[in-house]
């Protein structure tokens, strides 16, 4: 299951993120079907980085042909948000298409409130 090897290279490269969508249901016990991993995490440069540089590590390329570091400029950021209805920052693996990770980038969330009330959950 390539959830596992994801979130344990998040957790490894100490990736601040929230997992949400589908897989986040699925985990509290409630059967939703989903084949995409979609992650919130925190927006700032660092973090971006160890993202995006896990990501290329295990096989991911951005859906859009930007560079993800983008994501770490606020004025870019809600450009693509605010004027190009940008959603969410998509990864896909080039080997298997149904691999998807989504960066969910418009969301109603405080992330490091969320962040710190989060639950852990051993897989």
């Amino acid at each position: 299951m390539y959830y596992f090897d994801i979130m344990k290279g998040l957790y490894e490269s100490n990736v601040k993120y929230l997992i949400v969508g589908g897989l986040s249901v699925n985990l509290y016990g409630v059967p939703r079907v989903t084949q995409d991993i979609d992650i919130i995490i925190a927006m700032n440069k660092d973090n971006i980085y160890k993202t995006a540089t896990l990501l290329k590590k295990l096989g991911y390329h951005p859906q859009l042909p930007v560079d993800p570091m983008n994501l770490a400029d606020p004025t870019i950021l809600q450009d693509w948000i605010l004027h190009r209805n940008l959603k969410a920052f998509s990864f896909y693996h080039k080997e298997h298409s149904y691999k998807v990770i989504d960066i969910v980038l418009a969301h109603p969330l405080d992330f490091e409130m969320s962040f710190q009330n989060k639950t852990v959950k051993k897989i």
